[in-house]
């Protein structure tokens, strides 16, 4: 049973010295931790240097990897908040209103008119058939124009002085009938469509 307590104490030694020597190591390179960087915030020189020292153990291989190698400054962000808040419509501004360009109206011609027909005259009246009589009677005289017409003719029969016109169409005849105590000495005219007949005296 002595022995067996002898064989566990035996590790004990061996760890602690081993706990010894590994706290040693590691307060040697806190040591070189500390002055490379207090040499390297001053100057490169030492930076570059550094790298041809002897390689540390594994406990130092973790400290040095967890040592910054940079340092910076987080910056704060600053806000400006107006003092000021508009007031006006949330609406966007609309552009005034830009009247429409006004153009010529283009007028249609009038359309043309048309001529006014042409004024048919109607053609003269064909007169035939004219006779041209003065009797005389025992207490006067008688001027008679008789015709035949196409169309309305104006007639004038005169007989010593006295006259008388009619427009007549067709057939028709024209007598003019005066009193005179020498019917002989009568004398008798006539104008039919504008042409004179006569005189002539009575018979």
């Amino acid at each position: 049973m002595r022995e067996s307590r002898q064989d566990f104490k035996v590790p004990d030694h061996g760890l602690n010295v081993a706990l010894v020597i590994g706290g040693i190591g590691a307060a040697a390179i806190a040591l070189l931790v500390v002055a490379g960087w207090a040499l390297s915030a001053s100057g490169p020189s030492f930076t570059k240097a550094l790298p041809t020292a002897a390689a540390p153990g594994p406990t130092a291989a973790v400290m040095i990897a967890a040592r910054p190698s940079t340092s910076f400054i987080v910056p704060t962000p600053t806000f400006v908040t107006p003092s000021v808040l508009p007031t006006g419509p949330r609406d966007p501004l609309l552009p005034p209103e830009i009247a429409a360009p006004e153009f010529p109206t283009a007028t249609r011609p009038a359309p043309p008119v048309p001529p006014p027909p042409p004024k048919t005259t109607p053609p003269p009246a064909a007169v035939s058939g004219v006779a041209f009589r003065c009797d005389a009677g025992r207490r006067g005289a008688k001027a008679t124009v008789s015709l035949v017409s196409t169309g309305p003719v104006v007639v004038t029969v005169t007989a010593a002085g006295e006259s008388r016109t009619q427009t007549v169409s067709g057939r028709a005849s024209v007598s003019v009938v005066v009193d005179a105590p020498n019917p002989r000495t009568v004398t008798c005219s006539a104008v039919v469509a504008g042409k004179q007949l006569g005189p002539i005296p009575a018979r």
